[in-house]
């Protein structure tokens, strides 16, 4: 069993077995024991444990059926459950939901759904880090004046770029007679 707070600070606890997954398979339509089947994401298709990595709102709706006894006894809808997964909540409850399926595939002798899920793990770490290492490599300055010179605006003080903006539509008075 693995544990995880929601924003409010109650505790929940993801126990996956097959009566959970059954629950979450009638609920939802995805079948837990099956992390490599494919599941319909938008327009793609794509291996369901994919798919619980990209698609925050289906890791929600199935950590709330694996929850849902708790949450009924607590008189908690799906709508209120979601309201109280904040950035924070959803990462731990995301982990403890992947740490739970590493573990049941460990105990049920599916060595190789576990080793599926580090390597989704270690996958997501990797494109993140490189992700941040691009954002990081981002000169803003640089693309300010590139985009700037493509827009066809001339080098004015203090390095600004200026555009050329039309002049005044206000007319200049003349001098009468």
């Amino acid at each position: 069993m693995h544990l995880f707070k929601d924003r409010e600070g109650t505790e929940w606890t993801i126990d996956l077995n097959l009566g959970a997954v059954k629950r979450v398979k009638d609920l939802i339509g995805c079948d837990l024991l099956c992390p490599e089947q494919p599941w319909k994401d938008g327009a793609t298709e794509r291996p369901l444990l994919t798919c619980l990595e990209a698609d925050i709102i289906l890791l929600c709706d199935v950590i709330y059926a694996l929850c849902k006894p708790k949450a009924d006894e607590r008189a908690i809808s799906d709508e209120q459950f979601g309201a109280r997964l904040g950035g924070d909540a959803i990462l731990a409850a995301h982990d403890a939901l992947f740490g739970e399926l590493k573990d049941f595939f460990l105990k049920l002798g599916r060595g190789h759904h576990a080793k599926m899920i580090d390597k989704q793990t270690a996958l997501v770490s990797a494109g993140i880090k490189m992700a941040e290492t691009k954002l990081d490599d981002v000169d803003i300055d640089t693309l300010v004046e590139e985009s700037m010179t493509l827009a066809g605006g001339t080098s004015g003080r203090g390095g600004m770029t200026s555009i050329g903006l039309p002049g005044s539509s206000v007319s200049t008075p003349t001098a009468s007679p």
